[in-house]
């Protein structure tokens, strides 16, 4: 049975680390969007570059997904 997958870049998203009896889930170590899915936190900000992900359509998409509202800062 495959493991868990993330729904963004399709990594497993874990690291994982052997406890003696198996491996253990430690942290979440996939992309950014990954870690926000898998591991939400509200005081987390996210910047996502412009060549993360293939167009900004994708990137207003996955934050919609994540339940996220975008707020563009340009520098």
């Amino acid at each position: 049975m495959p493991g868990p997958q993330c729904p963004f870049c399709g990594n497993d998203p874990y690291e994982y680390v052997d406890i003696g009896v198996g491996m253990e889930r430690v942290a979440v170590t996939c992309c950014e969007l990954g870690i926000e899915y898998f591991h939400p936190d509200e005081r987390d900000t996210i910047t996502i570059s412009r060549g993360t992900l293939g167009s900004f359509a994708a990137v207003f998409s996955a934050m919609r997904t994540l339940g996220m509202s975008p707020d563009i800062e340009f520098d």
